[in-house]
């Protein structure tokens, strides 16, 4: 199936359109971009690099239904009517996770245990959106409602936004990955680069009893 660039790219990349300054190739199906003529740069997962599309790999139409997608999410979200996942990780190597979720200012469940030899922060927070991303799976709730995902990770935010699986924890980031695309594609994942009071307080040892 050949690629299409519209809302969230079909992987769950984000893209722009540049404008040519010289000739490029095009990655996808190797047509020559001239100077001067529009074009996709997008985010490759594997590598993290970033890399060059012609625009015939954009869908106009597919756009426009996504971006309406986005407008009825929104007006959701205006409403408060939102699922929120807050995620955290704790300990000098991100040994504790945890997870709250609120449907809009309520609170309608949370989570929290060891992570797996991720050690250190930012893989171990990344584990914790794993674990927020399965129980919102296996719950199924309310599956016509936005989706809004806190973090406070610059890294970590880095990779939600890019999609990027590079990195020595490449199994977990395309694990997180294929949890978040179809989010993505639906239109209804909006990614928050914020405080998590609540998902902090719940990892820390004192809050949750945790042996060390």
């Amino acid at each position: 199936m050949e690629e299409e660039f519209y809302g969230a790219h079909g992987r769950g990349e984000p893209f722009r359109f540049v404008k040519a300054r010289s000739k490029h190739t095009c990655e996808l199906c190797g047509e020559s971009i001239m100077a001067g003529e529009r074009y996709i740069k997008y985010t490759e997962r594997p590598t993290g690099w970033e890399k060059n599309a012609c625009i015939k790999h954009f869908n106009g139409k597919k756009q426009e239904e996504w971006d309406e997608k986005r407008r009825e999410y929104g007006k959701k979200i205006n409403e408060g009517d939102y699922i929120m996942l807050e995620n955290d990780a704790s300990g000098s190597y991100g040994q504790r996770w945890a997870f709250v979720v609120f449907h809009g200012d309520k609170e309608i469940h949370r989570a929290h245990g060891y992570t797996e030899g991720c050690g250190s922060i930012t893989p171990a927070e990344g584990f914790a959106i794993i674990k927020a991303l399965e129980w919102l799976k296996e719950a199924d709730f309310s599956p016509h409602l936005p989706i809004i995902l806190t973090n406070d990770n610059y890294a970590v935010l880095s990779k939600l936004h890019s999609g990027s699986e590079k990195g020595t924890h490449r199994d977990l980031w395309h694990q997180l990955n294929e949890l978040f695309d179809p989010l993505r594609r639906s239109g209804r994942l909006f990614i928050l680069g914020h405080a998590t009071r609540e998902a902090h307080g719940y990892a820390q040892k004192d809050q949750v009893g945790l042996k060390q």
